[in-house]
């Protein structure tokens, strides 16, 4: 979860207790690549960023050089009252562009998708 783009970013903006459920879960979690990345991405600092950025990417830190994962991702939330209810993302092969290049050119277009599709679930929970 935190290494996904869609994780990082749903986790800074769910709602406060349901993150520290994500979070302790995490801790508990068999797999080594979940403890692993609470340590080295120290949750606080990345959330911080995160919600000051309006986005999340994807860390590829993990991922060899040679490995066929050789991917970006840029995701935003979908938020009701401030909450994600959902996160959409763009994915790019790394060579073709970079993350600077993908976030100049696709980051408005996708906040403004987001707050359509928010607009709309927020209209469908009304009816």
């Amino acid at each position: 979860m935190l290494r996904s783009s869609l994780g990082r970013c749903y986790l800074s903006f769910c709602p406060d207790a349901e993150r520290q459920e994500i979070l302790a879960a995490l801790r508990h979690s068999r797999d080594e690549a979940d403890r692993a990345a609470l340590q080295a991405d120290e949750p606080g600092r990345l959330i911080a960023q995160v919600r000051r950025q309006g986005y999340a990417t994807r860390n590829a830190s993990h991922t060899s050089p040679d490995s066929p994962e050789r991917f970006g991702a840029l995701a935003v939330p979908i938020l009701d009252q401030g909450h994600a209810i959902a996160c959409i993302c763009v994915v790019w092969i790394l060579p073709l562009a970079s993350e600077r290049q993908i976030v100049d050119t696709c980051l408005a277009p996708l906040q403004l998708a987001a707050r359509a599709i928010g607009e709309k679930a927020r209209l469908a929970t009304r009816t």
